[in-house]
């Protein structure tokens, strides 16, 4: 993969002896270095199939359009949503406006409880015994077909649960939720909290009131939401920070509203903020980019194999998950030097998060802490046999809030 170019398909020279005299035709690619594999390969790349020679690749614009369309796989790779474009949609977009209601969806106060947590809800644990204190298995799924994405964020006084399509507040002495359901029907890709409103990411960058629900403000991050649209947000250095599925990194000052974008290339899809930088993690091209705001480039691009699920930053490092090969790699906010991978297993395929001097790691029912010092699993905690698909940590009460995974997408 890091050999081939766009619509290539390369062959071992072993592969391409023992398919001598089929239907396939080859050309020489040369001689090349693998990643991960010692020695030098000769490669052949496939040209034909059944004497059809292979169709060419699609220009840069298409070749994203398609990306950001794709239908996420059993395991999830979170705000990689297909986008679902109908009339409503077309309305809204025409009219310019985007408004969500803010409605009481039913739930009520959960009860304290020790049973585990049921699909679909979310809990509250005591961060130093690991107990569980309050779940509420009545958060609605709210989950519009064929979307299957999640992200639990902690700010502004409350824990906000994006769910399908709808952006819940969870109140964090009670779990009680109230819906902040987007109007548009469409997806919303991810969220954060921060700089007195919550931010959230669809075909562009929504500024939610923290109290009334209302949008109050939009961004549009690129020119065609499905070339250039948004992938993910996060807050850091007193700015808003987009991802954009062309390869920009756009920056908000939400005092302005001044909008910059930034050429950083691949596809970044997940976002964190470090102590200096703004990290992002671009699974197509196996990388993790280090993003200066002072300097406003790309100071560092580190090379990961395996799928790049998941980012956090804190502790001195940032901390990329890999569900493929299942671990954790710390890679160093000073001088982006990635240090040894940290086993926590293939079930780890969802969030990592870092609060209370810890690193914090979803792994199936499980929550694993690590000690950045030692980068040492120091203690595992059993939630439930149901996956937990995103977690965070409250810095001010010390709380760790779940959201727990729950059954097929619905699809009528």
């Amino acid at each position: 993969m890091s050999v081939g170019g766009p619509g290539e398909v390369l062959v071992s020279s072993s592969l391409h002896d023992v398919v001598a005299g089929s239907t396939l035709a080859f050309v020489d690619h040369g001689v090349h270095r693998l990643k991960g594999i010692e020695g030098e390969w000769r490669l052949f790349a496939v040209t034909e199939v059944e004497g059809v020679e292979l169709a060419r690749p699609l220009d840069a614009a298409e070749a994203a359009r398609i990306r950001f369309a794709i239908e996420p796989g059993t395991k999830k790779r979170q705000r990689r949503t297909a986008l679902l474009v109908g009339g409503v949609l077309a309305a809204v977009l025409v009219a310019g406006v985007l408004l969500v209601a803010l409605t009481r969806d039913g739930t009520e106060a959960a009860a304290p409880t020790s049973d585990p947590p049921a699909p679909n809800s979310v809990a509250r644990l005591d961060l130093q015994t690991g107990e569980i204190e309050i779940v509420n298995d009545r958060v609605a799924q709210n989950l519009a077909p064929q979307f299957d994405n999640d992200d639990l964020e902690i700010g502004e006084g409350s824990v906000w649960l994006l769910r399908g399509n709808a952006l819940n507040r969870v109140d964090p002495t009670d779990a009680s939720t109230t819906r902040l359901a987007q109007s548009s029907g469409f997806g919303i890709r991810g969220i954060d909290v921060g700089l007195g409103s919550v931010w959230s990411v669809a075909l562009e960058l929504s500024r939610v009131n923290h109290g009334t629900g209302v949008i109050e403000r939009t961004y549009p991050v690129g020119s065609d939401p499905l070339v250039n649209g948004p992938a993910d947000v996060v807050v850091g250095f007193d700015r808003v920070w987009v991802s954009t599925v062309d390869g920009r990194l756009v920056r908000v000052d939400p005092n302005t509203d001044h909008v910059t974008r930034y050429r950083i290339g691949g596809t970044p899809e997940r976002l964190a903020s470090g102590t200096d930088a703004i990290w992002a993690i671009d699974e197509f091209d196996g990388q993790v980019l280090r993003f200066d705001p002072a300097s406003e480039t790309v100071t560092d691009r580190v090379e990961l194999s395996g799928g790049l699920d998941a980012i956090a930053a804190g502790e001195g490092y940032a901390w990329v998950l890999d569900s493929e090969r299942g671990t954790l790699t710390p890679i160093s906010e000073g001088d982006a030097e990635p240090l040894n991978p940290i086993d926590v297993g293939t079930d780890a395929a969802e969030d990592v998060t870092v609060g209370r001097g810890s690193v914090w790691v979803a792994a199936g029912g499980s929550i694993l802490e690590i000690n950045p010092a030692t980068r040492q699993i120091v203690r595992t905690i059993e939630v439930a046999p149901t996956p937990i698909i995103e977690l965070a940590v409250d810095p001010a009460s010390g709380a760790l809030w779940v959201s727990m995974a729950g059954g097929d997408l619905q699809t009528d």
